[in-house]
């Protein structure tokens, strides 16, 4: 339509007033594909965004599917990279690369078909020089991908490094060894930059190239034109060329490698989205702890129960067989304790008792009911766990002891576990008795705000044994037949630690005393911890033997 208005306006001599109509028109075009690429912007950016919540959604849940050894394996800092920043790195090849590939498919080649109506030695031109900017963008892109998953392999490090010292800053300040530590996150930081730098260097001079390419195909058609309308050239059509053929191709040139070149300049996009793949795929592929069953068992046990390993084999990644036919029998009500050295397998035995942890082999029961029988949420209903780092998040105290546990789910447990028709406890009443097992109710006499003082991110504003109480609160609000605890005290002091197993150990005779008796399985290398304990056990090459005390 501009072609014919120019044609009109010069060769015709038409007057501009005799030319409304076209003209409107022509703003109308404009109008209507201004209107249809913000049109696109908004669907693609919604496509986009629902693509990433459903990704992290699929995400999220296949960490909790994978337990804790997904974290032990990969770490806090490189998950969460992948569940942020890697799967925002999505966001542009939905958003912009997938959309511009369907352009790519139908925009030059309808140009294509009108510029060979027009001329065929244009459009042949323009079909010869079209594969030259594919093959650029992909021989470039294939270097790109790889640069771009070094930067995103670096991301990932150095977030895991920064998560790590941000939660050992005390202990790092304790041992004065701030300033080698912030030399080294300067080093890692500095690497990222070097990193990030190559990637938007090679992205420029990507960009650089396909321009030129581009530039020199128009300018090849432009001069073959030109010199077509004045005569010079009578190759082909040339000598059927007018102003109206001749602005119609050379205006629809550019627009003919417009959405190559956008491409190539998403290409880049795709190549980042690629390497964030990797390891977002590492994580989707991360099989589950365990399986639900399915047929999930009928009953679980209410009361303490006994917990028996039979020929059990676990094997995992980098560390070869742990267990080969180990077995292990737990008495109902029994403190236990597991002893050995760092790294023999204390917290993956922690993990079998508590359904964390699927093994290769054999068998394990908690009461009658083979433990494989138990879903997830049954599992919760059996089990507690404390662990060397209890999670507390900034909160209040209160919502730090109430983690996991809806309104009503206090009374109900608490009238289950007793086993007769004893009246339901409420959510205060069980809040009490919780405080008051775990020894916190001294604490929080201190605090002007009490149970509602807020808490910083990983417990910030309390010791390590109070942090230690909340969570052994958090435990007892809701008395489980099984308590695991990796580790509870380390890290504390003797007087500590001392008065941690002496309020334990009230607690669990005030528990018994309730009809709610608890079988305790404790991992430690504490002295205090053997003394406390009922048995214990040397764990040693995946075999477990008596310690006599």
């Amino acid at each position: 339509m501009l072609a014919w208005v120019i044609a009109a306006a010069v060769i015709d001599a038409r007057d501009l007033a005799a030319l409304w109509l076209p003209l409107l028109g022509l703003l109308a075009v404009f109008t209507a594909r201004a209107l249809l690429g913000g049109l696109r912007g908004t669907l693609t950016a919604r496509a986009s965004g629902e693509v990433r919540q459903q990704l992290r959604s699929e995400l999220f849940a296949r960490m909790l599917d994978a337990g804790p050894l997904l974290k032990g394996r990969l770490g806090t800092g490189s998950l969460t990279t992948v569940l942020v920043e890697q799967v925002e790195s999505l966001d542009p090849h939905y958003s912009r690369f997938l959309p511009q590939m369907a352009t790519v498919t139908v925009v030059p080649a309808a140009i294509l078909v009108a510029v060979f109506w027009a001329n065929w030695l244009a459009g042949a031109l323009l079909l010869i020089t079209a594969p030259l900017i594919p093959a650029f963008m992909i021989l470039i892109g294939m270097g790109a991908q790889q640069v771009v998953r070094d930067q995103q392999q670096a991301l990932g490090r150095l977030s895991g490094l920064f998560f790590d010292r941000l939660r050992g800053l005390d202990t790092l300040r304790r041992f004065g060894a701030e300033q080698r530590e912030s030399r080294r996150i300067a080093t890692f930081a500095e690497d990222f930059r070097a990193r990030t730098m190559r990637v938007l260097r090679v992205a420029f001079l990507s960009s650089a190239v396909l321009e030129f390419f581009s530039a020199i195909a128009i300018a090849t058609l432009a001069i073959y034109i030109g010199l077509g309308l004045l005569g010079f050239v009578e190759l082909g059509p040339a000598e059927s060329l007018t102003l109206f053929s001749g602005l119609f191709i050379l205006l629809l040139a550019p627009e003919f490698y417009n959405p190559l070149r956008t491409l190539a300049q998403h290409w880049h996009d795709r190549a980042g989205a690629l390497a964030a793949a990797e390891g977002i795929r590492e994580v989707l592929a991360a099989p589950p702890a365990r399986p639900e069953p399915a047929r999930p068992a009928a009953e679980i046990p209410t009361r303490a129960c006994p917990v028996r390993l039979r020929g059990v084999r676990v094997t995992l990644p980098g560390r070869g067989t742990l267990f080969e036919g180990l077995d292990l029998d737990v008495p109902a009500g029994e403190k236990l304790v597991v002893s050995g050295a760092s790294g023999c397998g204390k917290s993956t035995l922690l993990s079998l008792a508590g359904g964390f942890l699927e093994p290769d082999e054999g068998e394990i029961l908690l009461g009658g009911a083979p433990l494989a029988a138990l879903t997830r949420g049954q599992l919760s209903r059996v089990r507690g766990y404390l662990g060397q780092q209890p999670f507390l998040y900034a909160a209040s105290i209160r919502d730090n002891i109430l983690l996991g546990h809806d309104d009503d789910d206090t009374g109900h447990d608490a009238g289950d576990d007793a086993g007769h028709d004893a009246p339901q406890e409420t959510e205060a009443a069980a809040l009490q008795r919780a405080i008051a097992l775990a020894g916190l109710d001294r604490f929080l006499a201190t605090l002007p705000q009490g149970l509602d003082t807020p808490l910083g991110q990983d417990g910030l504003g309390v010791s390590g044994g109070q942090a230690r109480r909340i969570a052994l609160a958090r435990v007892l609000l809701v008395p489980r037949p099984l308590l695991l605890l990796d580790e509870p005290t380390a890290s504390l002091d003797a007087d500590t630690e001392q008065k941690f197993w002496a309020d334990l150990d009230r607690a669990l005779e005030a528990q018994a005393t309730a009809g709610r008796p608890m079988t305790v399985i404790c991992a430690s290398h504490s002295a205090l911890a053997l003394r406390w304990a009922d048995r214990a056990l040397l764990l040693r090459d995946g075999r477990l033997r008596e310690i006599e005390r």
